[in-house]
């Protein structure tokens, strides 16, 4: 009976299987998730988010991944890979259900109770001013505190007053409070700040009463008398001598009408023609707090001036003497007077009347040169004018007219504005726009300088070049003030020039509370070094051609000095000058500028047709600033060296039958000395055998690998130089052969055939070390050993040995 009842049962269990299939097997064996607490409790805040991690409060006991959600309300819930997150927005209690399911039929419940307390109530928070407030005594305090209290809760605000002087109140969280009845002197608000919430805190209101301030006062002025002028006389009025402030106010003065300008406390004006009508200047006297008057006065020019001018004519900058040259002064159409330049290219004319103008044109000429033509240059009365120009070989051709170009330009300030002759500038920099025309040959180069003559970087930076006829410059005028002129000078290509010069008024406010840097001389940062430098050049360079290397001349000479200073540096404790002025003297007693630099220029080049070899010349730099120069430096003086000779003996040019040890034998000739020091000769040597073999060359030195050879010298004392050949083919000193980078081998040359020599160097120099100035007279360089473009030698002896 039980085998037939259990095998019943299994029949029914296998039809069950049969039917369902093994899913429905597998779900009558499948267990639920199990968690690990079926009540949870948590806390949290208003407004702050709660995280609860849930990856280990269920699981599965047949290891099925388990997904957790929330059933029913959420609250603004949410479940992210089984990470509870919850920002409550109101403090309560919320209740959650939670569900884990295994994915197949399994699920499971728990409860997360969650609950919300409200964030701690913060207290007001003051932000009174540290150093108070200020009042004038007589006046009423109104002081809005509601910017000075914040609640980090939000909460409104309430400010009462506990404590401070009587008659204050708080209306609409402004404090009110009249100074009338109460001395002067420092006075404590105790204020408090009550959220809605009852926190409160204390803040500290520091009132100080202060006297009312004096009435400011316009300043007083005085008279000024009349300005009687001669034509191409510069006036000068101190202004300062004229007005005072009664409150001791600093003034600034700005011209409001009439002619002329101010720099700083001075009234300028330079009268360019003759006018016996006066002319009212009116004069903005400020103390810059409202206090304005007026300084009126006339000026007028009744009188003919006086001025002389003296033109120094040369071939090139810092080149020779042009003698013999036509020198015309001209008013507009009219010519004033001619002369001639003598031999030291010198034109001069005496006591020029200055009546209609005081701008005068100067025409140059002399047969087979180009024509110069300046146009506007400015006379004083007075006064001597100095003015170096050039008049140039010409190059294509005779030139028939005076003036052959064109020029139309027009000028502006940094800001746009056009700028007549005659104008003021107040900005740093200035720009020329315009088209330059030649009328006869073709169109060449064109300048742009303020402050001086360009041309050259050598001697003339900083300055603009072009090339074509379109003109198109922007200069710095920052270092300059006053009356200042504008340069234009253009070229063609048979070498004629055309400069025209435009006068502007630059006007710059004076500086103040500065601590003047008072220039060095160069040697303080580099005591090895020389603080002027003379060079006297064989061969000279024409400094003007296109491109950026010099072309040699066949024949002259170049003159120049270099001076050199130490700038200004951050460590000196001094305040940045805007530049720096060179002076020049001939006695060290009257000291000339010659020429503005900006500051980031620590030399300056004088070409000055002025100098001459044998002539000491001393010089002088100052530091410029807006309004005021520091008293200028002497940095030194330097004798400059006129030219040699040198004399060879042998063996010379042409020599036939020289011994294969031929003797080298030459002699300097020149002055022995100097008021600085005696004369020493540098001098090379070199030996060439290109006539037969292709390609060598010899030199003496001391190590054929090094690929440098040696330098020599000698004294005026012993200003012979003499040595055998074969005096260098042993010991330290030998000849080497360049091609083959090895010594020669032989004690001799080659019998019967052609070589030729030469020196490829030969200075004379003078060091005074006092000042530590140095004078070069460079007759040869042909590898820039001194001079900075080199000096072709002037000749090689071509000689041919004999059998011994």
């Amino acid at each position: 009976m039980k085998k037939a009842a259990f095998l019943a049962i299994g029949l029914v269990l296998l039809l069950i299987l049969t039917l369902s299939g093994c899913e429905q097997v597998g779900n009558l064996f499948n267990k639920p998730p199990v968690w690990k607490n079926y009540s949870y409790t948590k806390t949290a805040r208003v407004g702050q988010e709660l995280t609860f991690d849930l990856s280990s409060e269920v699981s599965d006991p047949d290891g099925d991944p388990v997904t957790i959600t929330i059933v029913g309300e959420t609250y603004g819930a949410m479940i992210t890979n089984k990470t509870f997150k919850f920002t409550p927005t109101s403090s309560e209690t919320f209740t959650f259900t939670l569900k884990a399911s295994d994915g197949k039929g399994g699920e499971s419940y728990a409860t997360l109770v969650v609950t919300v307390n409200p964030l701690p109530n913060s207290a007001p928070v003051w932000n009174l001013p540290e150093d108070g407030i200020q009042i004038q005594k007589g006046e009423s305090l109104n002081y809005a505190l509601e910017d000075k209290v914040t609640d980090p809760d939000g909460d409104e605000v309430t400010i009462t007053i506990e404590s401070g002087p009587t008659g204050a109140s708080i209306t609409n969280k402004t404090l009110t409070w009249s100074t009338a009845s109460v001395s002067e002197g420092l006075y404590i608000f105790l204020l408090k700040a009550t959220d809605s919430k009852g926190a409160f805190t204390y803040g500290q209101l520091r009132v100080s009463v202060v006297p009312v301030p004096p009435t400011n006062r316009a300043p007083n002025v005085l008279p000024v008398p009349e300005q009687i002028a001669n034509v191409g006389k510069l006036v000068t009025v101190n202004l300062a001598d004229y007005a005072y402030d009664p409150d001791g106010d600093a003034l600034t003065f700005t011209v409001k009408s009439g002619p002329g300008y101010v720099i700083g406390k001075k009234y300028y004006w330079f009268p360019t023609t003759k006018s016996t009508d006066a002319q009212n200047v009116t004069i903005e006297v400020s103390d810059g707090k409202g206090g304005i008057a007026n300084l009126t006065f006339k000026v007028k020019a009744p009188y003919d001036g006086a001025g002389s001018l003296t033109v120094y004519v040369t071939d090139y900058k810092s080149g020779a003497a042009v003698q013999g040259a036509t020198v015309e002064l001209r008013a507009g159409t009219n010519t004033v007077a001619t002369t001639t330049t003598d031999e030291t290219g010198k034109a001069s004319f005496s006591n020029v009347l200055l009546s209609s103008t005081t701008d005068f044109d100067i025409v140059i000429k002399k047969t087979g040169h180009a024509r110069t033509y300046i146009e506007g240059l400015r006379l004083r009365h007075a006064e001597t004018v100095k003015f170096e120009t050039q008049l140039r070989v010409a190059k294509l051709g005779p030139t028939t007219s005076d003036k052959p170009f064109e020029l139309e330009f027009e000028m502006y300030d940094a800001n746009g504005n056009m700028l007549l002759p005659g104008s003021n500038l107040t900005t740093n920099t200035i720009s020329v726009v315009g088209q330059a025309t030649s009328t006869e040959y073709a169109f060449n180069l064109w300048y742009v300088k303020v402050g001086g003559v360009p041309g050259t970087g050598t001697f003339t930076n900083p300055r603009t070049i072009g090339y074509s006829g379109s003109i198109l410059a922007t200069q710095s005028a920052k270092e300059f003030e006053g009356m200042t002129p504008v340069l234009i000078d253009v070229y063609d290509q048979n070498d004629n020039r055309y400069e025209k010069i435009v006068y502007i008024n630059v006007i710059r406010q004076p500086v103040s509370s500065i601590v003047p840097y008072i220039v060095q001389k160069y040697t303080a940062i580099a005591p090895t070094s020389y603080n002027i430098l003379a060079y006297t050049r064989n061969q000279a360079i024409e400094f003007y051609k296109k491109g950026t290397n010099p072309t040699a001349a066949g024949k002259g000479q170049n003159l120049y000095i270099e001076v050199r200073w130490r700038p200004w540096y951050s460590t000196s404790g001094t305040t940045m000058p805007k530049a720096y002025r060179i002076y020049r003297s001939f006695d060290n007693v009257t000291y000339e500028p010659i020429a503005t630099v900006p500051n980031t220029y620590y030399y300056y080049r004088d070409y000055s047709a002025e100098l001459e070899p044998m002539k000491k010349v001393y010089y002088a730099v100052s530091s410029v600033y807006d309004g005021f120069e520091t008293p200028y430096t002497v940095i030194g003086n330097v004798i400059p060296l006129p030219m040699f000779d040198v004399v060879y003996e042998s063996p010379v040019n042409g020599s036939t039958n020289v011994s294969r040890d031929p003797t080298f034998k030459w002699r300097f000739n020149g002055v022995p000395r100097t008021e600085e020091g005696t004369v020493t000769y540098y001098y090379d040597i070199w030996l060439y055998d290109e006539v037969v073999n292709d390609y060598c060359y010899y030199s003496i030195g001391k190590d054929p690998k090094a690929g440098s050879y040696s330098i020599f010298y000698t004294t005026s004392d012993t200003p012979t130089v003499e040595f055998n050949f074969s005096d260098f083919t042993s010991g330290t000193y030998r000849w080497i052969d360049f091609a083959a980078g090895a010594w020669y081998p032989y004690n001799k040359l080659q019998a019967n055939k052609v070589y030729e020599w030469g020196n490829e160097l030969l200075v004379a120099m003078v060091i005074d070390a006092t000042d530590r100035s140095i004078a070069y007279a460079i007759k040869v360089d042909e590898a820039g050993f001194v001079d900075p473009w080199g000096v072709k030698t002037e000749i090689y002896h071509r000689f041919v040995t004999g059998e011994n």
